[in-house]
Parts: C-alpha cells; structure tokens; sequence
C-alpha cells in the first residue's frame, strides 16, 4: 500500500512539475526571462514589419 501512495505522490509532483514548467515562461521565472521566446520573437517581427521597405521583395 505504501509503494501505491508513493507512486501516486510522484505522479501528482510530476503533473505539478510540468505545470510550472509551462507557466515559467509567461510569468518571467527562470532562465526564460533573459531570452526571447518564439512568440514573443514574432511578436515583435509582425510589429517591425509595416516599417521595413518591402521593395527587395
């Protein structure tokens, strides 16, 4: 019974784990917060684009 409940323990630590893992990034915890993610990246493109001269197109 014991073994069950550990096991059970360690299911529910890694589902939190993985939880917090995906909310680091959008609240600025962790290394994330010094490095650009893809979305954020192209955000920030998709701004820049209607002042860059689409000529060499």
């Amino acid at each position: 019974v014991a073994v069950l409940q550990i096991e059970a323990k360690k299911a529910e630590l890694q589902l939190k784990e993985l939880e917090v893992r995906r909310l680091m990034p959008d609240r600025g915890d962790g290394p994330w917060y010094e490095y650009l993610l893809l979305r954020q990246l192209l955000s920030l493109l998709q701004k820049q684009l209607p002042k860059i001269n689409h000529s060499f197109f």
